[in-house]
């Protein structure tokens, strides 16, 4: 299994519940950019109080989406185009990354975080997706959801 979570709307103490809840162990950060205007978002803040739990955070901003296709979909909320835009430039060249999430997920309980809470309008959705079909479907992925 590979989970996935958004912190929007959400306070650290209750993310980090979320995934103790879970018994998730590692955060895969798929943020380009990990800065955060949320209290205790931004990487170092959140690395902190991850290693505090014993969970490990990692950063792989080149599973991040891309600036322009971000500005883009916020301008016409076109998610089909946001989709074909993300896998094209990302996941299609960077499969090699999403292989060893994959890998990892079979000995850890690895979760993807971005910022939005709707994983279905998140480039996370997608990414953990490929890692399940990169597993040949020998696991699936669940969203988490923090309790506001």
């Amino acid at each position: 299994m590979i989970y996935t979570i958004g912190y929007e709307g959400a306070t650290l103490d209750a993310f980090l519940k979320a995934l103790q809840e879970n018994g998730v162990d590692h955060i895969v950060d798929v943020r380009l950019t990990p800065l955060s205007r949320r209290r205790g978002f931004s990487k170092r803040q959140l690395a902190a109080a991850l290693r505090r739990l014993g969970i490990i955070y990692s950063h792989h901003p080149e599973l991040g989406c891309p600036k322009d296709v971000r500005v883009q979909y916020s301008r016409t909320g076109d998610f089909e185009w946001y989709t074909r835009a993300y896998v094209s430039r990302v996941l299609t060249r960077r499969a090699h990354f999403v292989s060893e999430l994959a890998e990892q997920s079979r000995h850890r309980r690895v979760c993807l975080l971005c910022f939005e809470a709707d994983a279905n309008r998140c480039h996370r959705s997608l990414v953990a997706a490929m890692a399940a079909e990169a597993n040949r479907n020998a696991f699936g992925f669940r969203h988490l959801a923090v309790a506001a």
